[in-house]
């Protein structure tokens, strides 16, 4: 309970000890993910992920965006030689808090909650599932962002990724 309420008043404190950052930025990425093993005699290849995400910064160390993402896995049963390929499209909004916003290197922890449309491979078929996404990465320089995620789908759809991110905008703004 201690922890609870000196974090609840070092945020404002950490809020007002910011710079000044401008409120819009949009972050193309990519990098690579990794399905979940569903069962034994199974191989999960690495996949790929794409993104775009626009955000709004507040200055009390917080941004709130909406994300589009666009990624694929390959799962290899050893038992039959089969192969499933798993793409999957992913709206969401997301919210990130900053831990030093305007800074050369600013951590930060995250999260977005959104819905997904799977397309499976072997099947034709389009599944669709709520999504869960925490994060947890930083910003470089205003305008790198290396982003470690985990993206919790329906049961077997999960999945692990990370990203490297080149972000236009942001930044601090310029004092007259």
């Amino acid at each position: 309970m201690k922890i609870i309420i000196m974090f609840l008043v070092l945020i404002p404190v950490i809020a007002f000890s910011q710079e000044t950052v401008t409120p819009f930025e949009f972050e193309v990425a990519i990098g690579p993910n990794w399905g979940i093993q569903k069962q034994k005699g199974e191989d999960v290849r690495t996949g790929l992920n794409v993104f775009m995400e626009m955000r709004y910064n507040y200055k009390a160390c917080f941004d709130f965006g909406m994300q589009l993402f666009v990624g694929a896995y390959e799962r290899l049963n050893n038992n039959d030689n089969s192969e499933t390929i798993y793409r999957n499209v992913i709206i969401q909004p997301v919210a990130d808090y900053n831990f030093r916003q305007g800074k050369k290197v600013n951590p930060f922890v995250g999260l977005g909650i959104g819905l997904a449309a799977i397309d499976i491979d072997n099947d034709r078929v389009v599944e669709k599932s709520y999504c869960v996404n925490p994060r947890i990465g930083a910003e470089f320089f205003h305008h790198a962002r290396v982003t470690f995620e985990y993206r919790l789908l329906r049961t077997d759809y999960s999945f692990w990724g990370c990203s490297i991110g080149i972000v236009f905008g942001g930044g601090n703004k310029k004092q007259n």
